[in-house]
């Protein structure tokens, strides 16, 4: 029973990998709708990093290869005069893939916008690389973006003075590469007043950040509420929001559930009051809300490369396709399953009472053999507990006994020929002792073993 439960099991599992090899291999990739406007806005990408780096040549700014592998042109610095905190450089290159773009059309689609709506955006001077994404998905597909940016960076974002953040947007809104300019630019960094800025530090660092300040129309929010109130008042009605980056006007304090979120937030949760920052204000009013930050994690649910050692080829990315696994072929080797699993239950629990008597006789002679000091009388009963096995199981019991039986089997088909002659069943004594102690006592342990597999 136990050989038979196992072959059982493993027809079972074998009828399951083989519903899930086929759901498998009968998966397909198709585009999405909208995958022309996605390429188009990667490609949007693409010449805009490289108008900032011609700029960058122009100004003689360096690219580092080490540090910007890619040479997107939009790695910053390890450290400036209006660098504001620590970044990582692997998110910083991840923003700057074209795709980045194409994955940003995906959500502002999910977001369920149509052309013509208007999408209000806080752009961070930390990730020009997503600004410009953004942008440049925004414009792929219709869509009128209103945006402020600030001019503070963390480590590796747009933090070179010479062309920070908000004169990379102004650089590509004049060559006609995104459509619009910046509503709003201010300071950026702890509480949006800049004060945090490496650059204070020095005095004469601290004059170029004034003059920068002077150069671009800056706005200084007095405080973090006229920050929230400023960028709503530039923003206007919009139909969706979206936070590039960690700013405190868009996410509120740093304990708010917004700054752990990533992608498209639609529901409202816990985002309701309205006090933490722009995107709960959004959000109890019933505006989608899309969260660009948290990047490892965002790239791994859209299938993108989080900083590749080589450039992906635009378009062949995941973000660009539905996959559809049909459920039909797993569903269906399932319930096959179910149905062998319960009819092999049903069999086990109808088996044949002869059977069972059968079973319970073989263990009987079984012990009785072992509690006989007679060994004429144990051979006897061995024998007839091997003879109904053999009835029960015919050659696979000779098989299973292996060599060390052959003396008692031979024995037994002398007994047969014997009785078949003169009718006696008498086993002789040189027979006997033709037969070992521990051959009967191994063929015992056999023949146990066989009937508790039987």
């Amino acid at each position: 029973m136990k050989k038979r439960a196992w072959l059982s099991l493993g027809l079972v599992v074998l009828i399951a990998l083989t519903g899930v090899l086929g759901s498998l291999l009968m998966t397909t990739r198709q585009p999405l709708p909208d995958y022309h406007l996605m390429l188009d806005a990667a490609r949007r990408m693409e010449r805009g990093l490289a108008a900032i780096r011609e700029e960058k040549t122009r100004l003689g700014i360096p690219v580092n290869p080490e540090e910007d592998r890619h040479l997107s042109g939009v790695i910053g610095a390890a450290s400036s005069p209006i660098t504001t905190t620590l970044g990582p450089l692997a998110a910083k290159r991840s923003s700057a893939l074209p795709d980045t773009a194409a994955l940003c059309a995906r959500l502002l689609r999910e977001a369920g916008l149509q052309s013509g709506e208007r999408v209000g955006a806080v752009l961070s001077g930390s990730f020009p690389g997503l600004n410009l994404a953004l942008l440049s998905a925004c414009d792929a597909l219709d869509l009128k973006c209103v945006y402020t940016v600030s001019l503070g960076s963390s480590t590796y974002g747009a933090n070179q003075p010479a062309l920070s953040a908000p004169e990379m947007l102004l650089l590509l809104y004049d060559k006609g590469l995104i459509a619009s300019p910046p509503a709003l630019i201010t300071p950026g960094g702890q509480e949006d007043s800049g004060q945090n800025m490496m650059g204070w530090a020095f005095p004469e660092e601290a004059r170029d950040i004034l003059a920068l300040y002077e150069r671009m129309g800056l706005t200084r929010p007095r405080d973090y509420e006229e920050a929230v109130a400023l960028r709503r008042s530039a923003l206007g009605r919009i139909d969706c929001f979206v936070s590039v980056g960690g700013h405190d006007a868009a996410l509120g304090p740093s304990d708010s559930p917004l700054w752990t979120a990533r992608g498209l937030i639609k529901s409202p949760g816990t985002f309701t009051s309205g006090e933490e920052g722009l995107g709960a204000y959004y959000l109890a009013r019933g505006i989608p809300v899309i969260s660009l930050l948290n990047l490892r994690g965002l790239f791994e649910d859209y299938g993108l490369p989080y900083d590749p050692p080589v450039l992906p080829e635009n378009g062949q990315s995941p973000v660009y396709f539905q996959v559809r696994r049909p459920g039909w072929p797993a569903i269906l080797a399932l319930s096959l399953c179910l149905v062998l699993l319960l009819a092999w239950r049903h069999q086990a629990r109808r088996s044949d009472p002869k059977e069972k008597e059968s079973m319970h006789r073989i263990f009987y002679l079984l012990g009785r053999a072992r509690e006989a000091k007679d060994k004429q009388r144990r051979v006897t009963l061995l024998l007839q507990a091997l003879a109904m096995l053999e009835k029960e199981k015919q050659e696979a019991v000779k098989a299973s006994l292996g060599e060390s039986a052959r003396p008692l089997l031979a024995l037994r088909d002398a007994l047969h020929e014997q009785d078949a002659d003169s009718g006696a069943g008498f086993v002789s004594q040189g027979a006997l002792d033709a037969v070992p102690e521990e051959t009967l006592e191994r063929l015992a342990h056999a023949l146990v073993e066989q009937a508790e597999t039987g």
